[in-house]
């Protein structure tokens, strides 16, 4: 059993290795309300800290800056499977969205990230992951593939391939602060593959 000063006490879940918080932390930002779990039992507490501070302190308007990024998710499933009804507006998604409430802290390499297994209703097989990294730089929106995350991709736009070849992706050249932390930092990595939407 462990504290962490701030955000409650966290028991070794033993059949999983996870320690789990027995408080259920607000994220205004993501409007959600959910259950940390940290991935390393023998993590430092202090640093996991940091990062729930940073997740907890986004604002409720940080949720808008991840509609593109769902919309380009679902325009993608939509083509493909060619809806009969597609949605029209990028805004409309959120009516199709859950974001999930266990907030799994990870370590990955000298970065920290908070992974949130999510569903949407356009793709229920491979349902939504949501990554921040360090709590509040959003990292990946796409389809679930576990964790850590990705490595790290090459600078530039969002990209994707279409008929065989590279296009940008719609609606995701947006100023960086589209996807990107809440500090003054602007300049970010950015890739995207075909039914998810990565950003570092």
């Amino acid at each position: 059993m462990a504290e962490i000063p701030g955000f409650g006490t966290f028991t070794l879940d033993e059949r999983l290795g996870w320690l789990v918080g027995d408080t259920r932390l607000e994220v205004p930002g993501l409007g959600v309300l959910g259950t940390v779990v940290v991935d390393d039992p023998e993590a430092d507490l202090a640093e996991v800290a940091a990062v729930l501070r940073r997740l907890t302190g986004l604002p409720p308007e940080f949720r808008a800056t991840l509609t593109p990024f769902l919309w380009a998710y679902y325009s993608d499933v939509a083509a493909e499977w060619r809806f009969s009804d597609p949605l029209s507006r990028p805004e409309d998604v959120w009516s199709q969205v859950e974001i999930g409430d266990e907030l799994h802290v990870v370590r990955h390499g000298d970065d920290w990230y908070v992974d949130i297994e999510s569903s949407c209703d356009w793709e229920p097989e491979h349902g939504l992951q949501v990554v921040l990294r360090d709590g509040d730089t959003l990292t990946k929106i796409g389809p679930y593939d576990g964790h850590p995350p990705p490595p790290r991709h090459g600078r530039g736009l969002p990209r994707r391939r279409a008929r065989g070849r590279s296009v940008r992706a719609p609606g995701l050249v947006a100023s960086a602060q589209t996807c990107g932390s809440t500090s003054a930092a602007m300049s970010r990595r950015w890739s995207r593959s075909p039914r998810s939407s990565i950003c570092r």
